[in-house]
């Protein structure tokens, strides 16, 4: 699903659902204008909750990513990496 975003500032947010989401470091990738940040994300303490990942700048268009993946590096592989949805709100 693409979708189309004025230019500018924007706060990204990742919902943490309940199922599932066990991992200690759920790692985010955010590529906005002029590079990629990765936060990790403590999803242990979150259950379903929009969790802000920062604030930034994006060019208009549909060309914006957020990447997550389940390369944790945590050595417990009962533990789990839960997704559902991401928001971007105008800052």
């Amino acid at each position: 699903m693409h979708i189309k975003l004025s230019g500018g500032n924007y706060e990204v947010y990742v919902y943490v659902p309940n199922n599932y989401a066990t991992t200690a470091n759920a790692k985010y990738t955010v590529y906005y204008n002029g590079g990629s940040t990765v936060r990790s994300i403590n999803q242990n303490n979150y259950y379903n909750a929009w969790v802000s990942i920062g604030t930034y700048n994006f060019t208009s268009g549909t060309t914006k990513r957020i990447r997550l993946t389940d390369a944790t590096g945590e050595t417990n592989y009962n533990l789990r990496v839960g997704f559902d949805a991401v928001k971007f709100t105008p800052r």
